[in-house]
């Protein structure tokens, strides 16, 4: 199986590279795996949930330049810079695996190169990546994974306070993917610190926003953006729920901010105070847990750096491979639960890994039923849920 086949080799380069620090080979094997991680994305066959409908949406109602009109950046519920996408690709080869291999490309090379530049531990950023969020960046949230890819160029003109730059490619950001509006308003968090008065001012903060968010809907003037805006608002989880998701999003990554930064400098000090105010908010507010995918290749580095410190310190020593692969385990766990989790309320018998399991290329454009299913009557179940809610 594919997917065993590329973690097999990441571990086996995370033990050689990172842990074991040799030297030779290293930039084939980072180079190896970026392209393998492009192919196995770009050649995939309606595997994943959303790319079904990008599918759709490439073949049937986005058209090549020379019949692109104003009328389809109108009528399609897309943003602009996604739509010309589409259509520049479709104008050079009329096939989304030809667009989605772009995608792939663009999506990995920005990743990559970022994990490169920000830990010395590469090989175990891209095992986390690999793990956590790489079939959900190039099969699910497409649009949201280029918006994503723009604030990763994006961030090092924010520190040096470029900032034609900076917002020339959060607008680019922006005309992917709406939510990537929020990041206009991150150089303004920049230099505020995390301390107890901080904690405090996101505290109160937090309390404001859930009580203005239950007008906010009649106060945003586009009838789609209002609409989307009220459908993600009934997404407030059970006490249990919420504390769950503050635990994913809140607790575990200040556990390990605060652990890293006790023996090492700050990283990406202009995110901290924006981030650490977001992920309680998104745990209550679930519907707007898309805010944390625009964090989570810094949340890697991270997550890495903290895993090889942990490595480094001298009381761990005897226990130290233990410790590690239990703190990895447990942080993975919530996303082994997500991909194992039972959907036969949605079809018989089926699990949410059958979205992208098992994997079908475009040389044999094997359709797969299951899939399909899960996808569509997501949404079904998803439309009555809401209507329960109101």
């Amino acid at each position: 199986m594919i997917y065993l086949f590329i973690l097999a080799l990441i571990l086996v380069l995370v033990f050689s590279y990172d842990t074991n620090a040799k030297k030779a080979g290293g930039k084939f094997w980072y180079g190896f795996v970026f392209i393998t991680l492009v192919c196995v994305a770009g050649l995939r066959y309606k595997v994943g949930g959303d790319s079904l409908e990008y599918f759709n949406s490439f073949e049937n109602q986005i058209p090549p330049l020379n019949k692109l009109q104003l009328k389809h950046f109108v009528l399609l519920r897309y943003e602009p810079l996604w739509i010309l996408l589409n259509s520049v690709c479709k104008t050079i080869v009329d096939d989304f695996a030809f667009f989605q291999f772009v995608h792939s490309i663009f999506v990995n090379i920005v990743l990559f190169s970022f994990f490169k530049k920000y830990t010395p531990y590469k090989f175990t950023a891209v095992l986390i990546y690999f793990l956590f969020y790489y079939l959900y960046y190039n099969m699910e949230v497409m649009r949201e994974s280029l918006a994503i890819s723009f604030f990763l160029l994006a961030y090092p003109a924010m520190v040096k306070n470029k900032w034609a730059q900076y917002y020339i490619l959060i607008i680019c950001a922006t005309l992917c993917h709406a939510s990537s509006i929020f990041l206009f308003f991150i150089p303004l968090f920049r230099k505020k610190k995390l301390t107890k008065s901080t904690f405090v001012k996101i505290g109160v903060s937090i309390l404001l926003i859930m009580v203005l968010f239950n007008f906010a809907p009649t106060l945003i003037p586009n009838e789609e953006i209002r609409r989307r805006f009220s459908e993600y608002q009934k997404y407030i989880p059970s006490v249990f729920g919420f504390l769950y998701f503050l635990c994913i999003f809140f607790i575990v990554p200040i556990y390990i901010f605060l652990k890293y930064t006790r023996k090492r400098p700050v990283l990406f000090p202009e995110l901290v105070v924006i981030y650490f105010a977001i992920a309680p908010m998104v745990s209550y507010f679930t519907g707007f847990s898309r805010f944390i995918n625009y964090f989570m290749p810094f949340l890697t580095i991270y997550f890495a750096n903290y895993l090889f410190m942990i490595a480094g310190d001298t009381k761990y020593h005897r226990a130290r491979a233990i410790l590690i692969t239990g703190i990895f385990i447990l942080v993975f766990l919530p996303k082994y639960l997500y991909y194992f989790r039972n959907t036969s309320h949605l079809v018989p018998n089926t699990y949410n890994y059958e979205r992208w399991y098992p994997y079908t290329t475009v040389f044999d454009k094997q359709e797969n039923e299951t899939r399909k299913l899960l996808f569509y009557r997501s949404f079904d179940y998803s439309r009555k849920h809401i209507r329960e809610k109101e």
